[in-house]
């Protein structure tokens, strides 16, 4: 189905909102653990976006691990041929505080798993 020919019974359109953020990004805390889950989907398909983190709280951040969903571009896909072409890459981050330095690499989604002191 082409998107033009698409029909939805969706009663809510988007397009006329925009321009959008390049950074879309969505925040949990679990409280009980001491942990926040930070998601961040870069639309830009071009360009990486070099991001700075703040805690507004006297909590400060600890151990972080980056989970990055990615492919060569946009367009990749999965096949049983090339079945890692879009795949997770875990980096952990040596820095701690109440503020942090992360790059969204082009065309991702992160999630930030960040444990607070």
């Amino acid at each position: 189905m082409q998107p033009e020919s698409e029909v939805s019974t969706w009663p809510y359109r988007v397009e006329g909102l925009g321009p959008f953020k390049l950074l879309d990004v969505a925040v949990t805390c679990d409280a009980s653990e001491h942990e926040l889950a930070i998601a961040v989907v870069n639309r830009d398909r071009e360009r990486a976006h070099p991001t700075t983190i703040q805690l507004t709280d006297a909590a400060t951040m600890t151990e972080i691990v980056a989970y990055e969903v990615n492919g060569a571009d946009p367009d990749t896909v999965n096949s049983f041929e090339q079945p890692h072409a879009v795949d997770v890459q875990e980096h952990r981050l040596d820095q701690k505080g109440q503020s942090i330095s992360y790059t969204f690499a082009p065309h991702s989604f992160t999630l930030l798993c960040v444990h607070l002191a």
